[in-house]
């Protein structure tokens, strides 16, 4: 309990091969085809209406999964593909999570300092 209260917890750690195909996985939970038609205007841009029930649903499919001893990556994972999708949902009609650069999103796990993916 200790190490809750001091700040110390373990950093992360996740081989290459095994974060991306976490990434995959969660990207999988979303539907094929995203159609992004009905747009609200939002604080900087737009955004798709549809994205947000999506998301909820794919947060309760999420739960469903045995993530094993990958699971905080997952968590993780989910809202870095979440975050990915919500961007583009801004600029494209039609999103469709296969087609998101995983290697992107990586990086962008990898600049958290509480996550080290190791080669």
């Amino acid at each position: 309990m200790s190490k809750f209260i001091n700040d110390e917890l373990p950093v992360l750690q996740i081989s290459r091969a095994d974060a991306l195909k976490v990434i995959q996985k969660v990207s999988s939970l979303y539907p094929a085809k995203i159609n992004c038609l009905d747009k609200r205007a939002g604080p900087d841009n737009f955004m798709c209406r549809d994205l947000a029930p999506i998301s909820r649903q794919v947060r309760d499919d999420f739960e469903t999964i045995e993530w094993g001893e990958n699971l905080e990556f997952a968590g993780c994972a989910l809202d870095f593909v979440g975050l990915a999708l919500k961007q583009s949902s801004k600029y494209l009609m039609v999103v469709k999570p296969s087609e998101l650069d995983f290697k992107m999103i990586l990086s962008n796990l990898e600049a958290r300092e509480d996550i080290a993916v190791l080669d």
